[in-house]
């Protein structure tokens, strides 16, 4: 497949609604990836002795930080590529850094940021419906590295381009998502 299609980052916290957003963009045609998947497999596959967030900050400063996003776009791009029909455009979920738009946007050209925020309160329950060992403290700790490496710049108002409240209401947050998509 060749040509411009619409492009669209999701960023956001975790438990905030990311994946949801991007399932929902799924649904509508677009073809999606998610750079935290990418993350995961590439870690699976080398077999490391470390943690995955040692994993990410040594692949990080040895390829630089858009390295997984650039995987993420490659996957992105062979998909895209097995189309006979044209999508109706493409989302990249779990971008975390201006570094990682200015990649999508060096691929798909002007690509809006898509901010997904939800509650403390929301998030913890999400993240301990995965993981039974999450406290609000834990969550908090575990989003200071990601906000001091990027993700504060995309979670100000001037660094995104839609700001989608996910508070509870699936419903709600799906009009909402229809509002940036459809």
């Amino acid at each position: 497949m060749s040509g411009t299609v619409q492009s669209y980052i999701i960023s956001g916290l975790s438990g905030s609604g990311e994946t949801t957003a991007k399932e929902y963009a799924k649904r509508l045609g677009y073809e999606t990836v998610s750079v935290g998947d990418t993350v995961r497999q590439a870690y699976h596959d080398q077999h490391w002795s470390e943690s995955v967030g040692e994993f990410v900050q040594r692949i990080h400063e040895e390829r630089g930080r858009a390295a997984f996003v650039q995987e993420a776009i490659t996957e992105l791009d062979q998909r895209l590529a097995r189309h006979d029909d044209a999508p109706a455009g493409v989302v990249i979920e779990g971008i975390q850094s201006n570094t990682s738009v200015k990649a999508v946007r060096d691929r798909f050209g002007p690509t809006p940021v898509v901010w997904i925020q939800a509650p403390l309160s929301l998030r913890l329950r999400r993240c301990r419906r995965r993981d039974e060992s999450h406290t609000s403290a834990g969550l908090l700790y575990r989003d200071l590295p990601e906000l001091n490496s990027g993700m504060a710049d995309l979670a100000a108002p001037l660094g995104h381009d839609y700001h989608v409240l996910n508070d509870g209401l699936h419903r709600t947050f799906k009009r909402r998502l229809a509002a940036v998509f459809e």
